[in-house]
């Protein structure tokens, strides 16, 4: 009878399945009959390597099973057949009645999911690989939607079962290169906060017009499952000074996972660290530093303060775009819509252009203005590859002919990003500007964006702060995070710095 029931238990677990690919599901009563069928179970299911440990106890009246236990390389994998509800024991349908035969909380390292029955049986599910890749509220959602499938196929008469299970996330860090990189596009795509400064187009660009530029950029996975990425550059100024950065030029950076994956943030930030710790003895970087988004910098901020990086705060102004071009006019200070008018009763008109010569004239332009305010330029050649990697556009403002001002933008997923912009100083009393602005934020807004970001400001700049929020652009907090590796050689940058910064200003010129 034994070696019947424990067939019949292996056969379970060869046919146990559901519309979720990765998924354990484990059946107990307290019947010697039925405990010595989960133990068979158990050993059928003892297939697939994974981080998971298992314990569990079953008691009722005077019966009792020993304990059992799954070691850390076993596991089970599930294939597509019959509905997952079916192996629920006399449950009634409905996510109540299943919320309340088990609950889960998070800790800095595990997820810990527990079940227990007091009135209903219940066979338990535990999440093993499904966790790393879509998290455990997609099982809840699932019996949520699907609790018209419940159909109990037989009844067991457990009377009281309780079981602990600990999933570890894994993480590891692969770094991109030509062979995996389409996996990229695919990830950054998925993640909310990306940017055009984390797009491919973006590191290609900047790798073909900088030397000193290196993109090391990562792949971050989770159970052999690509959940997000990190990109980053090397800047080497000079011989032996190298400085990772994420990003270069206080651009957003970090880390980026893809929405519908959860993470704990401990765990991988601890994974990335040690890392970058052994790249940096052995590469040579003297210095790390993070630059994060607003939301990121809340997410991540914290840990990196934790393990010794220093906090610089900052800020940028957004403009949350609301798909409605007459509510983001009517927002707009009374000043902007006088001086937009006032550009189009003066016959400045702004357009698009992808023409090479008038990229020229804006490139022009754009260097006189840099030069105005002591800024650093931006090389034609990056303008020309972003703008042919329909990575940037550029927007021009003409008057009688001539063009008076521009702006080059940024475009990638849910933001238009402001970046280089340029005027001639004699014809600003037509608001050329100001009708470059209204032009691209109405474009943003046709063209189904979330955000247009107009980018950080340094605190003693009012007037650009107070021009940003006439838009009504809000004011939004980042920050960067730096741990300096190598304190001598972060001085001799910091020292010659400024003399080729001067150097190359000149160069383009």
């Amino acid at each position: 009878m034994t070696s019947v029931k424990r067939s019949t238990a292996s056969s379970y677990a060869s046919s146990f399945s559901s519309d979720l690919p990765s998924l354990s599901i484990l059946s107990m009563d307290a019947s010697p009959e039925r405990a010595q069928m989960c133990h068979s179970a158990l050993s059928a299911l003892r297939r697939v390597p994974m981080s998971l440990s298992l314990s569990a106890s079953m008691r009722a009246g005077t019966a009792s099973s020993p304990p059992m236990s799954l070691s850390a390389e076993a596991a089970a994998r599930i294939t597509s057949g019959a509905p997952l509800c079916r192996y629920l024991n006399n449950v009634s349908v409905g996510y109540c009645a299943v919320r309340r035969c088990f609950s889960f909380s998070v800790s800095p390292a595990c997820l810990n999911i527990s079940f227990a029955n007091s009135e209903n049986p219940l066979c338990l599910c535990i999440v093993t690989s499904l966790w790393m890749k879509t998290g455990f509220m997609s099982i809840i959602a699932y019996l949520r939607g699907n609790s018209n499938r419940i159909m109990p196929n037989y009844k067991v008469g457990l009377k009281k079962s309780t079981f602990s299970g600990i999933i570890k996330l894994v993480y590891t860090l692969e770094p991109l290169t030509r062979q995996n990189s389409d996996r990229w596009g695919a990830l950054i795509l998925q993640c909310r906060e990306s940017t055009a400064f984390q797009s491919l187009a973006w590191r290609d660009a900047l790798d073909s017009a900088f030397k000193q530029l290196t993109p090391v950029y990562l792949l971050i996975q989770a159970d052999d499952t690509v959940i997000g990425g990190l990109p980053a550059f090397v800047f080497q100024p000079i011989p032996g000074i190298k400085l990772w950065h994420s990003l270069p030029w206080n651009l957003f950076g970090g880390v980026f996972i893809i929405d519908s994956v959860q993470v704990n943030f401990a765990e991988l930030m601890s994974t990335v660290e040690t890392y970058l710790e052994n790249a940096s003895a052995e590469k040579g970087w003297c210095e790390r530093r993070w630059t994060f988004s607003p939301q990121h910098s809340e997410t991540y901020g914290g840990l990196l303060s934790e393990m010794g990086y220093e906090r610089t705060e900052r800020f940028t102004h957004l403009l949350p775009m609301n798909r409605d071009v007459d509510a983001l006019w009517h927002a707009y200070n009374k000043r902007v819509r006088g001086a937009v008018r006032k550009a189009e009763k003066s016959g400045v008109s702004v357009t698009h252009t992808e023409e090479a010569a008038e990229l020229a004239s804006f490139y022009e332009m754009y260097l006189t203005t840099v030069r105005r305010l002591g800024g650093t330029p931006k090389p034609l050649s990056l303008m020309r590859t972003l703008m042919r990697r329909n990575l940037a556009k550029l927007a021009i403002a003409t008057y009688d002919g001539t063009i008076i001002a521009g702006l080059l933008y940024l475009h990638f997923n849910r933001t238009v990003t402001l970046w280089c912009e340029a005027s001639v100083p004699e014809f600003l009393q037509y608001r050329p500007n100001n009708a470059i602005f209204h032009y691209i934020i109405t474009w943003a807004c046709e063209a189904g964006y979330d955000w247009v970001d107009f980018g950080a400001s340094p605190p003693e700049n009012r007037g650009l702060i107070a021009h940003k929020e006439q838009y009504r652009a809000k004011r939004f907090d980042f920050c960067h995070y730096t741990k300096v590796v190598s304190p001598m050689r972060r001085a001799l940058w910091t020292q010659s710095e400024g003399i080729l910064r001067k150097l190359y200003t000149r160069m383009q010129s």
